[in-house]
């Protein structure tokens, strides 16, 4: 009986079927050099199911890296098991064949489970979430911009506060590269050159235009959430419920709130806790000898998601009103003390 187990998708858009004889466990190739494209993609899809009408079972891809899956499970429909080869197991040579043959004999003994696969509306979240952090990134360098160019210059006001989020610092700023500067304590009296004035007054106009493109995807992202149904263990949620819900956690605002939405979808897909804690990045492999640990090493998680969260734990722990501030406060006076 041959079935075929595995289709291999590499950068280039090769999409690369093998086919296993379960009898004699023998390995077959077809090779697609078109498949990055629609046509290819049905072709392929053809090509298989054609094998299949003779003998049995069901597609599944397997091998990929990024969002190069996506294509061929937006096609050809059904339930994938989309595998990266790194963790499928070590070996002395790394080959699209060895790889997709090994994920394949894995699908025979049903190692890997279907893969989660997002609807549209989460990847539609994922876009603007993402596209909402590239703007504010740019943002981010537009304010380190202006405070390096300022220090060149003898100006420090940019040390202890934002030159673009505090209303004073940037009202200081904003006069100092006018023509007509007025005169201010304990400032630099050197005036800026022009060129300078000039490029200053350029950060703060890109500035504002990345921040309000920012604030537009928030709006967009904040509207697509709250339109939203959510899954929860025992049925849904309302957008508007669960967004309340996870903003009573301590750390947590509207930004963590939505990413977590967006990269978890459904909590369902998870086995348990511990599923979801690797998911997110935060369970360090433990290498145990004699019953010590002797290295610890965290694994390739979801880094957007790992990032937001110990951002807010970061958030927690110097607020000091909040039970573990005041906890992480305590056990550093302590350290200092001994």
């Amino acid at each position: 009986m041959v079935t075929i187990r595995t289709l291999s998708i590499s950068f280039r858009g090769f999409y690369q079927p093998i086919f296993i004889n379960e009898s004699i466990y023998e390995c077959n190739l077809f090779r697609s050099r078109n498949g990055n494209t629609l046509s290819g993609l049905y072709h392929l899809n053809k090509f298989c199911r054609l094998q299949q009408t003779q003998h049995c079972s069901g597609i599944q891809p397997g091998k990929t890296t990024s969002n190069y899956h996506m294509p061929v499970v937006r096609t050809w429909q059904g339930l994938p098991s989309v595998i990266n080869p790194m963790i499928a197991g070590a070996a002395k040579k790394k080959t699209d064949k060895l790889d997709a043959e090994r994920l394949s004999f894995h699908d025979l003994t049903e190692v890997w489970e279907a893969s989660y696969v997002p609807s549209d509306d989460i990847q539609e979240l994922c876009v603007l979430i993402a596209e909402r952090d590239h703007f504010t990134k740019l943002a981010t360098q537009c304010s380190n911009r202006i405070n390096n160019i300022i220090v060149r210059f003898g100006l420090t006001v940019g040390r202890g506060s934002s030159v673009t989020k505090n209303p004073d610092v940037r009202a200081l700023l904003e006069d100092l590269i006018s023509d007509s500067p007025s005169a201010h304590d304990n400032i630099c009296p050197l005036p800026l050159p022009p060129d300078i004035k000039h490029l200053i007054r350029l950060e703060y106009r890109y500035y504002d235009e990345f921040t309000s493109q920012a604030d537009y995807f928030l709006q967009l992202i904040r509207q697509k959430v709250l339109s939203l149904e959510w899954e929860t263990k025992d049925g849904t949620l309302s957008g508007e419920e669960m967004v309340r819900i996870l903003c009573t956690t301590p750390g947590v605002g509207e930004i963590t709130c939505f990413t977590w939405l967006a990269y978890i979808g459904t909590p369902n897909r998870f086995r348990n806790a511990k599923a979801l804690a690797a998911y997110a990045d935060l369970d360090p492999s433990l290498k145990v000898s004699a019953g010590k640990v002797t290295s610890t090493k965290k694994r390739g998680g979801c880094q957007i998601l790992h990032k937001i969260l110990v951002t807010g734990a970061d958030r927690i722990m110097r607020n000091h009103t909040e039970a573990f501030g005041r906890c992480g406060a305590s056990a550093a006076m302590l350290l200092i003390r001994i």
